[in-house]
């Protein structure tokens, strides 16, 4: 759903660009390619979030157990595209509220 909202942004971003209406359907199915490359580019690239040091008077299990919910947290985070994962860390884990982020 993101890829096909990104793909409608892009076409409306690059209307301008349209010089023929005849040739609509191969310039759209150009931009909708574009979109979709850059779109997997961002989706390859590794994303680092920072989490709370784990306090010392855990056990091992509940260490165990922190470590796999970041890890986890931390690949679904990666396949948000870029500006929604920003919004979702700022929000989550820098404290901004929604005016704040906006």
């Amino acid at each position: 759903e993101d890829l096909d909202g990104d793909i409608v942004v892009a076409v409306l971003e690059n209307a301008h660009t349209l010089r023929c209406d005849d040739a609509f359907f191969g310039w759209f199915w150009a931009v909708a390619a574009n979109t979709v490359k850059k779109f997997y580019r961002k989706k390859s690239r590794t994303v680092s979030v920072e989490t709370e040091d784990i306090p010392e008077d855990e056990d091992a299990e509940d260490i165990l157990l922190r470590k796999e919910e970041t890890a986890l947290l931390r690949r679904e985070l990666s396949l948000l595209a870029g500006e929604y994962r920003k919004c979702t860390v700022a929000y989550y884990f820098d404290g901004l509220t929604c005016r704040q982020i906006g």
